[in-house]
């Protein structure tokens, strides 16, 4: 299984109207180009970082959202943090999500079992500008049969590649553990927001543990109201006003004191082993904007991929053509048609360029396979389509 620090990763560029190549983060990407080809040299030292992560409580059997944030604002434009959580607490991990201060942050997370190994990248250095927002979130799901009280140490390596600022300065970054303590009557499951606005009046199930009628519900800078759904075991959550809840820190209270709270990420879950042997295991974490078409993508000889998700509240038709860079044969053309809030993987062949055409703006990410040899990368002349993800489990009345 290969990790994500082995599938460097780029937003997808856009045909300028002069009809070369441009990037959709022009000047900024220059830097990411030579980071994930390996350019090496000496970096000139930035600022400490200190980072820790969340400590949080939450009953046994529920998920829980665990936050890596910055003790003070900084510009990041490129990290990756390492996570291995404890076997005999937890059953799952699920939900990375990474944030920035434009919309531009995106990255990708590669889950295998309880080991996360979690990319992020952001070209103007808008990942952990912000203060109160988190860099990272993901969450992990507690078993079942632990005792109430039972508290573990959280921690995170972020020592297994540098953390850079926009001048590709090197931040020297120190991580203070974060702990779960079992207990509680309140938890959130992972929320999806797929980014993108919603209507004033769109309804959606707010799912955890623990909720009843007495139970209140806070989203920051969002109008709504809430009330309980006995049918669902959820909070229904009515949008007042148009909204978006990417990076929304959503929070829910009960009586007895006891509180949960989670940030919604903007990246849908994927739900089947993908197509693609290199990107097994392999989460995008796409950036909130959503892109204008038409977009392009070039592979060079060991081919490549795209992530491409649907953020629109309306189901989105694709159009993607592959053809050859330089003397090959084949030309290869498909129309898909995404469900509201899916997104999948799309191969590219061998020194092939790939056209991406949508009925509305979406996000899309391009995977660049390094150290793959050619065997284990598919190239086939046809788009090898992995893709499976479930309704919007966030929404209701799509």
């Amino acid at each position: 299984m290969r990790n994500a620090q082995c599938l460097p990763l780029v937003p997808v560029g856009r045909t300028a109207s002069n009809g070369r190549r441009a990037m959709l983060m022009m000047p900024q990407l220059i830097w990411l180009f030579l980071l994930v080809g390996g350019a090496s040299g000496a970096r000139a030292a930035s600022a400490n970082l200190a980072v820790h992560v969340s400590a949080e409580t939450a009953p046994a059997g529920q998920w829980v959202q665990f936050k890596i944030s910055l003790g003070a604002p900084a510009l990041v434009s490129s990290g990756r943090i390492v996570m291995d959580f404890d076997t005999s607490m937890f059953t799952a991990i699920a939900a990375p999500g990474v944030f920035g201060s434009s919309g531009d942050a995106y990255g990708a997370a590669t889950i295998s079992g309880l080991h996360l190994d979690a990319q992020f990248f952001s070209p103007i250095g808008g990942i952990g500008r912000l203060g109160g927002i988190p860099v990272l979130v993901v969450s992990a799901k507690i078993g079942s049969g632990v005792q109430p009280g039972t508290t573990v140490a959280i921690n995170a390596d972020a020592s297994q590649a540098p953390w850079r600022d926009p001048g590709e300065n090197v931040h020297f970054v120190s991580v203070t553990p974060g702990s779960l303590t079992v207990g509680g009557s309140v938890s959130i499951q992972p929320t999806y927001s797929g980014g993108g606005p919603l209507p004033a009046g769109f309804v959606f199930d707010l799912a955890g543990g623990g909720f009843s009628a007495a139970t209140t519900v806070s989203i920051d800078g969002v109008a709504f109201s809430a009330s309980y759904d006995s049918a669902y075991q959820a909070m229904a959550v009515t949008l007042e006003a148009p909204a978006d809840l990417t990076g929304k820190r959503i929070v829910a209270k009960n009586p007895d004191g006891s509180e949960a709270d989670e940030y919604s990420v903007p990246t849908w879950p994927y739900s089947t082993t993908p197509a693609i042997p290199a990107l097994q295991g392999v989460q995008p974490m796409f950036p909130e904007k959503a892109w204008a078409l038409p977009l392009t993508a070039r592979f060079g000889y060991v081919g490549g991929a795209v992530a491409i998700q649907n953020p629109n509240n309306l189901p989105v038709q694709v159009h993607l053509e592959t053809y050859p860079n330089c003397c090959g044969p084949y030309y290869v053309a498909v129309d898909e048609t995404d469900t509201i809030g899916g997104w999948g993987f799309y191969s590219g062949g061998d020194d092939s360029t790939m056209v991406i055409t949508a009925s509305l703006p979406i996000q899309a990410l391009q995977f660049n396979p390094c150290g793959l040899q050619e065997p284990d990368w598919p190239f086939p002349r046809t788009h090898l389509r992995s893709r499976d993800t479930p309704e919007r489990p966030l929404r209701r009345n799509t």
